[in-house]
C-alpha cells in the first residue's frame, strides 16, 4: 500500500514538474512543449524491475522518448506509437503510466515476467490497435475496460494466470477484432454470447482452459465466416457439434481435442476446402466418418483419437495424397489397410494402435518413405510380422510399435536396416526363434521390448552395441544360457527386465544388472542372485576335446566317411579331454614323488642300521678279545696337541668326567697336559 502511495506520488510530482516547467519555460522565455509520453513511461518504468538494465536510455530528463531504446513515433506528430518489450525479463507490474501515452498504437510485453493483476481502472487509449500481454505471470480477471473494443485488431492475454468467467459485454463492439487468443489461463465459464459479434474474426483461440457447457455452434460461432483458425481444445465443453460448418468456407484449422463432444462429426465437414489440419481427438464421438472428409485434399494432420468411432477403415484415405500425420487410435475402426495408403508419400507419422484392423500392412507402405512413427499395436493383424521385407526402405523410421497385434513368426534380421530407428516394441504377440545377431546395428536404440513372446536361444552379445539404450525388456519368453557379460558396458541403462525366462549364470558386471531387484530377475532356471532362492547354475564352458585322428583325418578324410557308425562311435569314446590328461598326469607325478620319498627313507634307515651293527661287532670283537671295555680309535681335531697323552685312550676315560649326552654317544672333559689345558672327549659307546 505504501510502495503504491509513493509511486503515485512520483507521478504525480513529475506531473507538476513538467507543468511548471512548460509555464516557466526555458532561459530566453521560450516556453518548454509538455510532453506526456515521457511522463507515463518514466511512471512505467518505475513499476517495472528491469534485471538487464534494457531500459537504461529511458531518461526523465529527456524532451522526447523517441529516441529511446523499444520505442516508436509517429514520424508526423512525433508522439509515441509503438512500445515493444517483448522476452526482455522484465519483473513488476503493469502500472496506470501507460494511460498518458494518448497516441499509442502497439504495446507488446510478451514473454517478460510481470505478475499481478491488472488494475481495473486501467483504461489503455482508445485509439489502440494491438496489445499482447502474452507469455506473462498475469492473474485475477480480465477487466471490462482494460482495451477500447471497437479499435482493438489484435489482442492476445494468452499463458498467464487470468481466471473467473470471461466478461460477457466484453465483445460487444468488437468489429474491428481479427485475432483473439485466449489461450492457457484459467478462465470459466461458457463462451461468452456476445463473441460472434466480432464478424471480422480471422484467428480464435481458446484452448487450454476451463471453459464449459455447450457451445452455440449453429448461430454463433459458425457465423464467424471469416474464421481461418479455430481452436477450442483441452476444455470441458460438451453436447453435439451441429452441421453449418460449410459456411466457414476458408478456415483452415478445426481444433476440438480434448473436450466431451459427442455424437457424429459433422456431415459438411468437407465442405470445407482449405482445411489443413483437423483435431476430433479425445471426445465422444461416435459413428462412421463422414465420405466428405474425401474432399479435403490440402489436408496434412488428421486426428480422430480416443473416441468411439466404428465401421471400416475408411479406404479413401489413401486419395488424400497431403497428409503428413494419421492418427485414428483407441477407436473401433474394423477390416483390413487399403493398398492405396502408398499414395500417402509425405506421410512422416502413422498411429493406427487400439482397434479391431486385421489383415497385412500393405507392402505399398514402403513408398511412404518418409514414414518415422509407425504404431500398431492392439489389433488382430494375420501373419508374421505386418512389416514387408522392404522395411529397409523406411531410411526415417523412428518408432516402430506392434505390440499386442497378434503377430508371430521370427523378427526380420533387416529390421534395423534404416540405422534411425529409437523405439522398437513388439510386446504381446507369439514371435519365435532367437533374436536375431543384426539386432545389434539399431545403434540408435533407446528402447527395446520383446516381452511376453516365445522367443528362444541366448541373449545375443550384440545388444552391447546399442550405447543408447535406457530400456531393455525380455520378460515372458524361453531365452536360455547366460546373459552376456558385454552387457554389463551398456552406461545408459535405466530399466531391465529379465524375468521368467531359462536364464542361468552371473548378472554382468557393471551398468545397472547388479541393482535388479527380485522382480526383473525371478522366474529363471539359475540366475546367481542373492535375491532370488534357489540353485545358482553356472555353465562351465565344455572342455577341448582332442581327436587322435584329427591329423589322419586331414591326410586321408576319405577313408573316415567308410567307417561304420560303430566304429565311428568307438573310436569316439577313445578320446580323452585335455582336463582328463592334466588330472591323470598330475596324479601319476604325485604317485611317483611319494614313491622316491618312502625310497629315500628307507634308504636312510638302512644305513643307519648298518652303523649300529658296524660299531656293536667292532666292540664285540675287542671285547672278546681283551676281555675289557671296547675302546674305539681315538682321532684328533687339533693337530697341535701332544700325542704322548693321546696313546692311552683308556686312561684319559678314566680321568674324563661327563659333561653331556646324546643320541650318538657321550661328552666327556679331560685334563691334559699342561695345567689349565682341557679337551672335550666323546664317545661313541656309553661305558660299561
Amino acid at each position: 500500500m505504501m510502495v503504491g502511495f509513493l509511486r503515485w506520488g512520483l507521478f504525480w510530482m513529475l506531473l507538476s514538474v513538467a507543468s511548471l516547467r512548460g509555464c516557466m519555460g526555458d532561459d530566453h522565455g521560450v516556453p518548454i512543449q509538455l510532453n506526456d509520453d515521457v511522463l507515463g513511461l518514466i511512471v512505467f518504468k518505475s513499476d517495472v524491475h528491469d534485471p538487464s538494465s534494457y531500459l537504461a536510455s529511458w531518461n526523465e530528463d529527456d524532451d522526447s522518448p523517441c529516441s529511446w531504446t523499444y520505442i516508436q513515433c509517429n514520424p508526423v506528430s512525433g508522439r509515441v506509437s509503438e512500445v515493444s518489450l517483448d522476452g526482455l525479463g522484465l519483473t513488476g507490474k503493469i502500472g496506470r503510466g501507460l494511460e498518458r501515452l494518448q497516441h499509442l498504437k502497439v504495446l507488446s510485453l510478451s514473454r517478460n515476467k510481470f505478475s499481478g493483476s491488472i488494475s481495473p481502472q486501467l483504461a489503455l487509449t482508445s485509439g489502440l490497435e494491438r496489445l499482447n500481454l502474452s507469455h506473462n505471470s498475469l492473474s485475477g480477471r480480465i477487466p471490462n475496460s482494460l482495451v477500447n473494443m471497437s479499435s482493438i485488431r489484435f489482442l492476445d492475454l494468452s499463458y498467464n494466470s487470468f481466471s473467473g468467467p470471461v466478461p460477457d459485454n466484453l465483445f460487444q463492439n468488437c468489429l474491428s477484432l481479427r485475432h483473439l487468443s485466449l489461450a492457457g489461463n484459467m478462465l470459466e465459464g461458457p463462451i461468452p454470447s456476445t463473441l460472434p459479434r466480432c464478424s471480422s474474426l480471422n484467428s480464435l483461440n481458446l484452448s487450454n482452459n476451463r471453459f464449459s457447457g455447450n457451445p452455440d455452434f449453429a448461430s454463433g460461432i459458425w457465423s464467424l465466416n471469416r474464421l481461418r483458425v479455430l481452436d477450442l481444445s483441452n476444455n470441458a465443453l460438451s453436447g453435439p457439434v451441429p452441421e453449418g460448418i460449410a459456411a466457414i468456407h476458408n478456415l483452415k484449422e478445426l481444433l476440438l481435442q480434448g473436450n466431451h463432444f459427442s455424437g457424429p462429426v459433422p456431415a459438411d465437414t468437407g465442405l470445407c476446402p482449405h482445411l489443413s489440419r483437423l483435431d476430433f481427438g479425445n471426445n465422444l464421438f461416435g459413428g462412421a466418418l463422414p465420405d466428405s472428409l474425401q474432399r479435403l485434399n490440402s489436408l496434412t494432420s488428421f486426428s480422430v483419437r480416443n473416441n468411439m468411432f466404428t465401421g471400416d477403415f475408411p479406404p479413401w484415405i489413401g486419395n488424400m495424397s497431403s497428409l503428413e500425420y494419421i492418427d485414428f487410435s483407441s477407436n473401433g475402426f474394423a477390416g483390413s489397410l487399403p493398398s492405396s495408403m502408398g499414395n500417402l508419400k509425405s506421410l512422416y507419422h502413422l498411429s493406427l494402435s487400439d482397434n479391431k484392423l486385421s489383415g497385412n500392412i500393405p507392402v505399398s507402405l514402403v513408398y511412404c518413405t518418409e514414414l518415422s512413427v509407425i504404431h500398431l499395436r492392439g489389433n488382430s493383424f494375420d501373419g508374421s510380422i505386418p512389416v514387408p521385407p522392404e522395411l529397409g526402405f523406411f531410411q526415417n523410421l523412428t518408432i516402430l510399435d506392434l505390440r499386442n497385434s497378434a503377430i508371430y513368426g521370427s523378427i526380420p534380421g533387416d529390421i534395423c536396416d534404416s540405422g534411425s530407428l529409437e523405439i522398437l516394441q513388439l510386446d504381446g504377440n507369439a514371435l519365435i526363434d532367437s533374436i536375431p545377431e543384426e539386432i545389434g546395428n539399431c545403434t540408435s536404440l533407446y528402447l527395446l521390448t520383446l516381452s511376453h513372446n516365445k522367443l528362444s536361444g541366448s541373449i545375443p552379445s550384440s545388444i552391447s552395441k546399442l550405447n543408447k539404450l535406457k530400456i531393455l525388456k525380455l520378460e515372458f519368453n524361453q531365452l536360455s544360457g547366460e546373459i552376456p557379460q558385454e552387457l554389463g558396458r551398456l552406461e545408459n541403462l535405466l530399466a531391465v527386465n529379465i524375468s521368467y525366462n531359462r536364464l542361468t549364470g552371473r548378472l554382468p558386471v557393471g551398468s545397472i544388472f547388479q541393482h535388479l531387484d527380485q522382480s526383473s530377475l525371478q522366474g529363471n532356471l539359475g540366475i546367481c542372485s542373492p535375491l532370488l532362492k534357489g540353485p545358482c547354475t553356472l555353465n562351465v564352458p565344455k572342455p577341448l576335446v582332442l581327436d587322435p585322428n584329427a591329423y589322419r583325418d586331414q591326410m586321408g578324410g576319405h577313408k573316415q566317411r567308410h567307417k561304420s557308425p560303430r566304429s565311428a562311435e568307438l573310436g569316439h569314446h577313445k578320446f580323452l579331454s585335455v582336463s582328463s590328461i592334466v588330472a591323470i598326469s598330475a596324479a601319476i607325478l604325485i604317485s611317483i614323488g611319494v614313491i622316491v620319498i618312502t625310497l629315500l627313507n628307507l634308504s636312510a634307515r638302512r644305513r643307519l642300521t648298518f652303523v649300529d651293527n658296524a660299531l656293536d661287532s667292532m666292540c664285540s670283537a675287542s671285547s672278546s678279545r681283551s676281555g675289557s671295555p671296547p675302546i674305539g680309535k681315538l682321532i684328533l681335531f687339533d693337530t697341535r696337541s701332544s700325542p704322548d697323552w693321546a696313546s692311552d685312550p683308556e686312561s684319559l676315560l678314566d680321568k674324563a668326567s661327563e659333561i653331556g649326552g646324546g643320541v650318538f654317544g657321550t661328552v666327556y672333559k679331560v685334563s691334559v697336559g699342561a695345567p689349565g689345558r682341557a679337551v672335550a672327549l666323546k664317545s661313541l659307546l656309553h661305558r660299561t
